[in-house]
């Protein structure tokens, strides 16, 4: 049965090709994709053919924010069954390396990940898929919720790397989807306020609306100086990262999470030194898909806030411009 796929064919060009349907292997199960989140790095990849080293030389299918409804289960899987709901996790690493055994997976250097040069990512109707990266969704959480599992995995991470504890002050630079998900982990981690930095009215007034403490615009204010226990930069801007670590209280963490345009940026790391300033790369996740589906799942009206935007599989383009240009938009989400 030939299936469709959104294949990135050149720089904001999509089309939709006509796949053959996948099989289950051994230990695998066969997902009927029903939503599909659309990322900031897959506008990346659509917009510039990259992200850094990672380069589109071939055409691609787009998407890594994916969940659906098993319809075939692989010999040896026997912790999922036909009908469950599931949100994929898209890395799949190898889990021979130093890393992956070190319990560091998110670091391995051989990762399979969902819409990564040159792998396929999840925006096709059917995905086969390793069993043991394949979480079954809450009984009552939609496949379009569960698929929500990824960005606010992205939050949990970052929380976990600062080591955040009950009662102190949180300050997060981005209120895009990643520094919401970065709010509620870190409220769901004890933190005692929350405040957020952007350059977008509508997405500040969106973060108060869902929790936040309080909200600066970035071109008119400056967030407290050396104030925050931690400090999240979810913005990718440069100057953003230079007024994180002079935000952070001195003893403080600062985890970098944004990828910007740059792999360079300018940061005050005397001050860093003499402060004992703490910072932390953050990338992608690990140990997560658990925590999040049952954080989700016990705020499923949050999280249904988060979605803004809804397309059709065959809408797909206009979903990707709408991620890129609509500043209204918190979560695009594809749904088949």
């Amino acid at each position: 049965m030939a299936l469709k796929a959104a294949y990135l064919e050149e720089t904001e060009k999509l089309s939709l090709r006509e796949v053959p349907e996948p099989v289950a292997g051994p230990g695998e199960v066969l997902v009927k994709i029903e939503a599909c989140g659309i990322c900031g790095s897959d506008v990346h990849y659509w917009r510039h053919g990259r992200i850094g080293d990672f380069v589109v030389e071939a055409p691609m299918v787009l998407g890594h924010e994916s969940a659906g409804k098993v319809v075939a289960v692989g010999s040896g899987v026997d912790h999922l069954a036909v009908g469950d709901i599931v949100a994929l996790e898209p890395g799949i690493p190898c889990m021979k390396c130093d890393h992956c055994r070190g319990g560091h997976y998110n670091l391995c250097p051989r990762v399979r990940f969902f819409a990564t040069p040159p792998v396929n990512g999840a925006l096709q109707e059917y995905v086969a898929h390793p069993a043991e990266w394949a979480f079954r969704a809450p009984d009552g959480l939609s496949a379009e919720l569960a698929s929500m599992a990824e960005p606010l995995s992205v939050g949990i991470h970052a929380v976990r790397l600062a080591n955040l504890q009950t009662g102190q002050k949180v300050l997060i630079f981005g209120a895009g989807i990643i520094g919401i998900c970065a709010m509620i982990a870190a409220y769901e981690a004890g933190a005692s306020e929350v405040t957020l930095v952007d350059i977008q009215e509508n997405r500040l007034e969106r973060a108060k609306q869902l929790g936040a403490t309080a909200v600066i615009n970035g071109t008119t204010g400056k967030p407290r100086h050396q104030y925050y226990d931690v400090v999240f930069e979810c913005s990718g801007a440069p100057a953003c990262a230079e007024a994180a670590v002079r935000a952070a209280r001195s003893g403080g963490h600062v985890v970098m999470i944004g990828m910007g345009p740059d792999d360079r940026v300018q940061i005050p790391l005397l001050d860093a030194i003499c402060r004992e300033v703490h910072i932390h790369g953050s990338f992608r996740y690990r140990n997560t898909y658990p925590v999040a589906l049952q954080m989700i799942a016990s705020r499923q009206e949050l999280f249904s806030r988060l979605i803004t935007h809804r397309f059709k599989l065959e809408e797909v383009e206009q979903a990707f411009h709408t991620a890129w240009r609509d500043p209204s938009a918190c979560k695009v989400m594809v749904t088949f």
